[in-house]
């Protein structure tokens, strides 16, 4: 009854927007949203503006025949810094917009951004079926979703295609704009098919093939139990939230402490190795006195895409290593999980879309990113933050193990 109560309403503030729309003539200007009615309307369409962006994957790349959604420049959530983008959604009838936004309304976080709604002239169109998700016009796999992927190896080509789709866990700090330069658009040229993924270097080949004497010495350190996961899907079987995965090190199990018992939620963790390459002398290597802020996106991803509450960021040189304890932060996660979805959403589906459709790489470049967002400065000193939080709670020197209250 209750849903059944909302079309009615909103197919009458529909209604009011279609007179309006007639008064106006059809012109190029925003709609005057002052009676109740248009006001509830407007209500049912604050959407957040990075999941606004999904109109773009019903784009007819008409310039005659289209409806133009433009975010207000003033009431961006990050700062109200960012530039307002132009997002183009076929024209359609009533109830074909009715189930576009009964689609929208059934995402998960969406959150309240100010749009001001701008109408060009067009006529309806009959109404067709909308697509049931992004992913499929992306093509993205679903495989084993659900599960570990617990007969999934690293490297292989399976794990390849999973991680190709997919903004994951590594690419995190890129996807937030903590470089300067082009890594963001690079990042999304990649997503796109324009780059190919990145095949690695020495430091991280270095990384690599120490994982295992790394995870090994951890395991020696610490008497924690150590399991090897090599892929998970964010959210598995939510077609709006699993463009997000991530490879962990791997999934902890902590010993119990008689001195230092630990709380129900905090006996499972995830392990996240780092082996320095040293700028190519890895020989004369040292562990870091703390976690770079650089790490605490991808830190704070797995322990959000894996459910869990504290991490052990494990340093390992040839001369000594060091865990660092990181706790799950939800509000970070929130801010920088709002940064990506406008890069997946604003830019990475419209532009793979477009190209689908058969548009040239020159046309695509109006959804090329910027090299930083709006909400960049603040991440980064988030980051910076959690960083500093992140204690020292074991160091090893050339067998030497000393221990630290966290």
């Amino acid at each position: 009854m209750e849903k059944a109560a909302t079309s009615r309403s909103l197919c009458k503030s529909l209604d009011v927007i279609a007179r309006e729309w007639s008064r106006s003539g059809g012109g190029r200007r925003y709609l005057s949203l002052r009676t109740p009615k248009l006001e509830c309307c407007a209500r049912k369409l604050l959407i957040r503006r990075a999941y606004s962006t999904e109109l773009a994957y019903h784009t007819q790349w008409s310039h005659e025949k289209r409806t133009i959604w433009e975010s207000n420049r003033t009431s961006c959530a990050l700062g109200g810094k960012q530039e307002s983008r132009v997002l183009k959604y076929l024209g359609r009838d009533r109830d074909s917009a009715l189930r576009h936004l009964n689609y929208l309304e059934r995402q998960k976080g969406l959150q309240s951004l100010q749009h001001a709604l701008q109408i060009n002239s067009v006529s309806p169109s009959p109404a067709s079926p909308l697509p049931s998700s992004p992913e499929g016009d992306l093509q993205i796999p679903l495989q084993g979703a659900d599960a570990l992927q617990p007969g999934l190896t690293q490297g292989t080509q399976e794990w390849l295609n999973l991680r190709k789709t997919r903004i994951t866990a590594s690419a995190f700090s890129t996807a937030l704009g903590f470089w300067k330069g082009d890594r963001r658009a690079e990042l999304w040229e990649e997503k796109i098919g324009l780059r190919e993924p990145f095949s690695g270097n020495e430091a991280t080949r270095w990384g690599s093939t120490q994982e295992a004497v790394a995870v090994e010495k951890y395991k020696a350190i610490t008497g924690n139990y150590v399991e090897h996961v090599a892929f998970k899907i964010y959210k598995a079987g939510d077609e709006y939230l699993s463009w997000l995965g991530a490879s962990p090190d791997g999934l902890i199990t902590y010993k119990e402490d008689g001195e230092q018992p630990l709380p129900p939620n905090h006996r499972l963790g995830v392990l996240e190795v780092k082996c320095p390459h040293n700028k190519g002398r890895p020989e004369l290597g040292a562990p870091w006195d703390m976690v770079p802020a650089y790490y605490i996106p991808q830190a704070q991803g797995l322990l959000e895409i894996y459910d869990r509450e504290i991490m052990d960021f494990y340093v390992w040189t040839v001369n000594g290593s060091a865990v660092f304890r990181i706790n799950r932060d939800p509000e970070y996660w929130g801010l920088m999980f709002r940064i990506m979805s406008e890069l997946w959403w604003g830019h990475i589906v419209p532009a793979s879309i477009a190209l689908k459709k058969g548009k040239s790489v020159a046309d695509v470049q109006i959804f090329r990113p910027s090299d930083s967002h709006a909400g960049t400065a603040q991440i980064v000193q988030m980051s910076r933050d959690l960083a500093k939080k992140s204690s020292m709670i074991w160091r090893e020197h050339r067998g030497d193990v000393m221990k630290f209250r966290p």
